[in-house]
């Protein structure tokens, strides 16, 4: 008996999720109820009734599994990120993950996989699998994954924010609500070249933010405790800028309904090069040629060993042609979260159209009209 059967015979799943993302569909299977009812909440977008296609299949499972720590080797990061986040070995089936900040174990058999640990209280795990499923389909049709978050304006037009982590990607998204912009990513987008514009899908995922953008925007006080916005308040800002403390952000409960949008079609991106006690803030257009050198470092690799070191041909071809239709701009000098929302508003004012026909306009869909 492998590990994956074993898990099934000791905890029977028997609660569904059942979910379609973009055309992809999910099924998951867990043993909690709690899970469950967490799952079809947090991904209420995507969820759909009844069986239909079941696609890929997930195992969700709120227990402990015995696992050969000895045989754990730790998954390098790049240089930027020093704190190793997962160990990992290969089975005779596949393959064992350690999460080691939550100890969640995530078990890769062909095509199905399972997640097993304190779920209820780090279902952010179970995203990130089923994310990085819908993310590894979409790249093999051709599609390019940047670290980067995005929104979207009223017509479908979209702004992507990359940079490395820490850099101020998903407060920028939020900022970019707070001028009336839909959200679409928070960390990661798909983006290809189609005919003479870039599709962006948006990956599901709430934005996850620490104290720091929470203080700053009156409206999202309530994802704190007073204690806790006590507490944060007497922080410099260099302290907050560096705290890790994430609180996951309902966007359409806080905003909206309809705020959240699946796709749009790219207009600009800015590449955030800034840092705190910079100088003044400057934001320059880069040449085309430019473009693809400044967008290559943002290439998400999801290679499990880290051992995929250059982009294929495939990959900086389409980048290539993301760089021909897409405005991008470097964001230089201070941290500036308020001024740069500001110049992106003024800026998309100038280069926002609407779409042409209706057929481009029902892409740009609105929560309650995408399943």
């Amino acid at each position: 008996m492998n590990e994956l059967e074993y898990l099934i015979k000791k905890f029977p799943p028997q609660f569904k999720v059942n979910l379609s993302i973009q055309n992809i569909s999910f099924t998951v299977l867990t043993n909690s109820a709690e899970l469950a009812r967490k799952l079809h909440d947090y991904l209420a977008l995507y969820t759909r009734e009844g069986d239909g296609k079941p696609g890929h299949l997930f195992y969700a499972i709120v227990g402990e599994i015995d696992i050969d720590r000895e045989k754990l080797i730790d998954i390098p990061r790049t240089q930027s990120k020093k704190m190793v986040k997962e160990a990992a070995y290969d089975t005779r089936e596949g393959r064992i993950i350690l999460k080691k900040r939550t100890g969640v174990v995530v078990l890769q058999e062909h095509d199905v996989r399972a997640v097993v640990g304190d779920l209820v209280s780090n279902i952010n795990q179970v995203i990130n699998v089923i994310d990085e499923v819908f993310i590894t389909d979409y790249l093999k049709q051709g599609y390019v994954l940047l670290h980067s978050s995005a929104v979207a304006d009223r017509h479908g037009n979209g702004i992507v924010f990359t940079s490395e982590s820490g850099s101020g990607k998903s407060t920028m998204a939020v900022a970019m609500l707070e001028h009336g912009f839909h959200y679409l990513s928070n960390d990661r987008v798909l983006l290809k070249a189609k005919d003479e514009r870039v599709t962006i899908l948006g990956v599901p995922k709430k934005p996850r933010l620490n104290p720091g953008t929470i203080l700053v925007l009156p409206r999202l006080h309530q994802l704190l405790t007073p204690e806790e916005i006590l507490k944060y308040s007497k922080l410099t800002p260099d302290e907050l800028w560096h705290l890790e403390d994430k609180h996951d952000l309902d966007v359409d409960r806080i905003y909206g309904t309809g705020t959240t949008v699946t796709q749009a079609e790219l207009a600009m991106c800015f590449i955030l090069d800034w840092k705190l006690g910079g100088g003044p803030m400057t934001i320059n257009r880069i040449p085309e040629e430019d473009s693809i050198r400044a967008l290559t470092p943002m290439v998400v690799n999801l290679d499990p060993a880290r051992k995929q070191t250059s982009l294929s041909h495939g990959v900086e071809n389409e980048l290539k042609e993301i760089a021909k239709r897409v405005i991008c701009y470097r964001v230089s000098g201070a941290v500036d979260i308020a001024g740069l929302a500001w110049k992106v508003v003024n800026l998309q004012s100038t280069h926002s159209t609407p779409p042409s026909s209706m057929a481009e306009a029902d892409t740009f869909k609105r929560n309650e009209a995408t399943q």
